[in-house]
């Protein structure tokens, strides 16, 4: 592009801006390549339509008192042209509108186009000629009207209607939410169909609306689609770690997440494992977990999830397909221990929606995803196989494009060939010996490894029992032992690598030796 000033000032030490388009959700094109061939086809028969009906009025020699008369009749013959096209009342209207614009109000003009169609069409007359102007033939008329006027699917995802108008030049469906439903009610009680907001509300809200899964539209639109490279593996590369295990981790688990979101079977295990990034601030943790979901499905990426409130937690696990929880040691140890151990394995989630009347169980479509800034962070011991932690030796690389037609069909393809999105258990025996060095050490455990170590067999060592351990323990650091930490050295005991225990009549008795 060249600048059109007569003295450009030219910035040798310039610095290059790379704006990511992965931060925020790009606007939607007006049309999409098939609305808009179809749109063109349309206005070819409104084209075509008008042409003959020019002509007809010429030749008709009709005296009229003005213009807008000859603009409304002329208005009432393309309609009906185009009823016997078979274009829908509000494909019709829209191509008249856009193509006379200032001629006639809005609403004038749908008053003709209606008129048309009611007078023209077989269906319609039939309908006029019910009896009676309340009941049924109201409810079916309102239906028509409606239906004619815009086209309805019920989003299975997030469980509402979505609408758009009925003719091929659209934007995206947009939920139908009260303030819609109220407007849809005073266009059908303004086009004389004596229905209540009620009457509206139950059509809206039935099963007569088709169903919709955004998921299954895009997964399916990819599949048969991967062109052999592996992209999967390359995502992860961008990663920058030491560890070995990292791309073969992370491909295992990308499919399980895509797994989870097909929901095929009634699953017996939810996508039980999560990456945990983990390094200084700055180094691109959180761009990378929202990078993961394609613009078409970001409204299923969160990371501002409370743990504390379950309910909103369960409900979320139905509607998200990703969740970042990020700043993850900010995660207590009772709840990593407790509620997000948990939900990690949950297939199904059952909550009581708003205003329902009972429990109801729903799919669960959400995968985690972890962010930190600290190493020593997992609490849970025996836990730890469900988090795949990756210590990053650098910032992560979110500069390149991804192609995500090719990432999912690669997952789509690799599911489909039957490759598992599980970690067996040989892999699962590495995740745990890997994760120990993001393990956290307890006072109570600190105290034992100071003074014990585990024994390799009973003649260098002693089998005792955690209450014998503890009294020696407060021997050596006194009050600072609270009577209530046997049970806490317990349970460490029973994670510590190496140690070997046995149980006897009177309790588990460990092997261990003095330092």
């Amino acid at each position: 592009m060249l600048t059109l000033d007569a003295s450009p000032y030219y910035n040798s030490k310039a610095v290059a801006m790379r704006i990511s388009q992965n931060m925020k959700k790009v606007a939607s094109a007006p049309k999409n390549v098939d609305d808009l061939k179809t749109y063109d086809d349309y206005e070819f028969l409104y084209r075509k339509a008008a042409e003959e009906t020019k002509e007809e009025m010429k030749k008709a020699n009709i005296s009229w008192q003005n213009d807008e008369d000859r603009f409304l009749a002329g208005f009432s013959a393309i309609a009906i042209k185009l009823c016997d096209m078979g274009l829908s009342e509000e494909e019709a209207f829209i191509h008249i509108r856009r193509n006379n614009w200032g001629h006639v109000t809005e609403e004038k003009l749908r008053q003709i186009v209606g008129t048309a169609y009611d007078t023209h069409s077989k269906d319609r007359k039939t309908e006029k000629s019910a009896s009676g102007r309340k009941g049924r033939a109201n409810i079916l008329q309102m239906i028509r009207y409606l239906e004619s006027r815009y086209q309805f699917r019920y989003n299975t995802v997030m469980k509402y209607t979505e609408y758009r108008p009925n003719n091929s030049w659209v934007g995206d469906f947009r939920p139908v939410d009260a303030r819609v439903q109220k407007s849809m009610t005073l266009d059908v009680q303004i086009a004389d169909i004596h229905v209540s907001i009620k009457d509206v509300r139950n059509f809206l809200e039935s099963d007569r609306i088709r169903n919709y899964s955004p998921i299954e539209s895009y997964l399916y639109d990819c599949l048969g689609k991967w062109d052999g490279k592996d992209r999967i593996r390359a995502l992860a590369r961008t990663v920058p770690t030491n560890n070995p295990h990292w791309e073969d981790w992370f491909y295992t688990w990308f499919l399980g997440m895509v797994d989870q979101w097909r929901g095929m079977y009634r699953r017996q295990y939810g996508n039980s494992t999560m990456p945990l990034l983990i390094s200084k601030q700055g180094y691109n943790k959180s761009t990378f977990c929202r990078r993961l979901i394609p613009t078409e499905l970001s409204w299923g990426f969160s990371d501002n999830m409370i743990l504390s409130e379950k309910r909103q937690v369960l409900q979320a696990m139905s509607q998200f397909l990703l969740i970042n929880l990020d700043e993850f040691n900010q995660i207590s140890p009772q709840v990593q221990q407790g509620f997000l151990k948990n939900l990690l394995q949950l297939p199904m989630v059952k909550i009581k929606p708003p205003y329902g009347s009972h429990v109801q169980e729903f799919p669960r479509l959400a995968s985690f995803i972890a962010t930190s800034n600290m190493t020593d962070i997992l609490s849970d011991p025996s836990g730890n196989r469900r988090f795949l932690g990756v210590e990053l030796t650098g910032p992560i690389d979110v500069s390149g494009r991804l192609n995500y037609e090719q990432l999912y069909a690669q997952a789509m393809q690799a599911l489909e060939r039957g490759e598992k999105s599980y970690f067996d258990a040989k892999e699962t025996a590495i995740i745990m010996q890997h994760n120990r060095q993001f393990e956290q050490i307890s006072p109570i455990k600190q105290c034992f490894l100071q003074v014990f170590e585990p024994a390799s067999t009973p003649e260098n060592g002693e089998y005792l029992m955690a209450a014998a351990i503890f009294d020696i323990l407060k021997q050596k650091f006194g009050s600072s032992l609270q009577v209530s930490s046997i049970q806490k050295l317990g349970r460490e005991l029973q994670n510590i690598e190496g140690l070997k225990n046995r149980r006897t009549r009177f309790g588990t008795e460990y092997l261990v030796v003095r330092k």
